[in-house]
């Protein structure tokens, strides 16, 4: 069991389900210092009440709250992996009130610590990798994360743009059909064909399919803002050819809606079906009265999707580093394109 070596006065345990919201609000004041002044703050309380809840993912082992004297919550660590548990993600929040105080510098080491004990989980012979990410500002924890032996490996963005007036309705090349979301008929097929997109997408990992439309289904069930309306599946006969899964209510805004994830397949790239879904996915939040869109992205990504959301109108809002430390060698599974 990984080991936590607390400053004098603070205490600790694992994470309960009742504290889902405290640690939703310590997670926003966390990060409020680096969002635009008014923002809400990134994180929803469905968003981690789904993660904690997630197929495999143990509150008691994987996660630790740390409070102070009087009870209050300080700050939050978790450790743990997903099929197939090539990557152990480390990620954790310090309340401001309680940085300098070498609390960062102990979480982070469980975290590593616990990562480790994660190590056995993958393919025999498979390298393991842990990682983190932080907002490129915060270079406090850049420092620590540095010293610690971490090592940066890619930028990551979010992306946005305020709509002003109505895209354009889409034209789709002849044979391909935009067919209302029934989640019974689609959601598989429409899953596994994110998965084959980002196939290309650095870092991807190939996991077995069953379990991964299983964690997919149960996002999917622990998120309230899931409207099929916003959900955009472009077919080909029985085949899909792009997908744009989106949600209204994006970072507890009604007026700023989310791409959660676009992806074209392989055998229907260069044909502009990327811009096309991804406006008609502007389109749709503009007729619902949300005139803000934002998603996330890899900033160097492989397959262009930069220069794809650019050229669509989208400008960077801030930039996430993501840190990497190899934990045990051996073949790397992951796409390193």
């Amino acid at each position: 069991m990984a080991s936590l070596h607390l400053p004098d006065g603070l205490t600790s345990r694992p994470a309960t389900l009742e504290d889902v919201e405290a640690a939703v609000d310590l997670f926003n004041d966390s990060d409020r210092e680096f969002l635009a002044p008014g923002s809400p703050g990134y994180h929803e309380v469905h968003q981690t009440r789904g993660e904690w809840t997630e197929p495999g993912f143990d509150l008691a082992a994987d996660t630790v709250l740390v409070f102070d004297g009087r009870g209050r919550l300080a700050a939050y660590q978790e450790a743990f992996t997903t099929p197939p548990h090539v990557r152990a993600i480390i990620w954790g929040r310090v309340h401001p009130d309680f940085r300098g105080s070498g609390l960062g510098w102990a979480l982070l080491t469980w975290g590593e610590e616990r990562a480790r004990e994660l190590v056995d989980r993958a393919p025999d012979g498979a390298a393991v990798d842990a990682q983190l990410w932080i907002d490129t500002a915060n270079t406090g924890a850049a420092t620590l994360i540095e010293v610690m032996g971490f090592h940066r490996t890619r930028y990551f963005r979010d992306m946005e743009i305020e709509l002003l007036e109505p895209p354009a309705a889409q034209e789709w090349p002849d044979g391909l059909e935009l067919r209302p979301f029934v989640r019974r008929q689609h959601h598989r097929a429409a899953h596994d064909a994110v998965r084959e997109s980002f196939r290309d997408h650095w870092g991807f990992a190939d996991a077995d399919p069953d379990e991964a439309f299983e964690r997919a289904v149960h996002h999917l069930d622990a998120n309230p803002n899931y409207d099929p309306k916003y959900f955009h599946v472009l077919w080909d006969g029985d085949q899909v050819a792009a997908v744009s899964l989106c949600y209204p209510n994006a970072e507890n805004d009604s007026g700023k809606g989310l791409v959660e994830v676009l992806g074209v397949r392989k055998a229907w790239r260069q044909r502009g079906l990327g811009l096309a879904i991804l406006l008609h996915s502007f389109r749709v939040f503009w007729e619902n009265s949300i005139p803000v869109v934002t998603l996330g992205v890899d900033a160097g990504s492989l397959t262009g999707a930069t220069r794809l959301y650019e050229k669509a109108g989208m400008h960077v809002e801030h930039t996430m580093a993501t840190y990497e430390k190899r934990l045990r060698e051996g073949e790397d599974l992951r796409n390193r394109g």
